[in-house]
């Protein structure tokens, strides 16, 4: 994972010491309450919840992590998740990784993601849609690893798949 290749970093390459326990507790705590912040519309594309409207995730987060008495640093790294734009900036090594991992991801996710609706418009001149994060690394591996006819070909398989899993 992103986050424990950054704890890895920072001790190998600078000597410093991670709360790897915290790191990990971060990473998988830090977007626990969207569950409860969004709803799916009939489309299947999603809306603010009633819950949401009035608080964001990291509010709702920290406030039951406090409730449960969560160590404090942990509630840090969850309210700082989203570096400057967070309710405070990271000011442990700990929430810094799992900032800077969370975004790494949503950066390295939304660009492929990018990538394989244009190469599945290009290749088939039509919008595939929703894609899992698997279906579009596949997509884009497809095009590299056997060019514009692999891509219809791995397309074609995700659409198939969807299919047999809707009957």
């Amino acid at each position: 994972n992103i986050a424990t290749a950054m704890c890895d970093s920072v001790e190998e390459v600078y000597h410093g010491k991670v709360n790897r326990d915290i790191v990990i507790a971060g990473v998988l705590l830090h977007d626990i309450f969207k569950l409860v912040s969004y709803v799916v519309r009939d489309d299947g594309s999603y809306d603010s919840s009633p819950l949401a409207d009035r608080l964001d995730h990291i509010s709702i987060a920290v406030a039951e992590l406090h409730r449960r008495r969560f160590p404090l640093a942990l509630i840090h790294v969850v309210c700082a998740h989203h570096g400057d734009f967070s309710p405070v900036r990271p000011r442990t090594i700990e929430a810094l990784i799992c900032h800077l991992a969370d975004y790494m991801d949503s950066q390295l996710n939304g660009k492929i993601l990018k990538a394989a609706k244009y190469l599945t418009r290009k290749a088939l001149h039509e919008e595939i849609g929703r894609l899992t994060s698997e279906e579009a690394f596949a997509i884009v591996a497809s095009k590299t690893a056997g060019g514009w006819d692999e891509v219809i070909k791995t397309v074609k398989r995700i659409k198939q798949k969807r299919t047999a899993h809707k009957t």
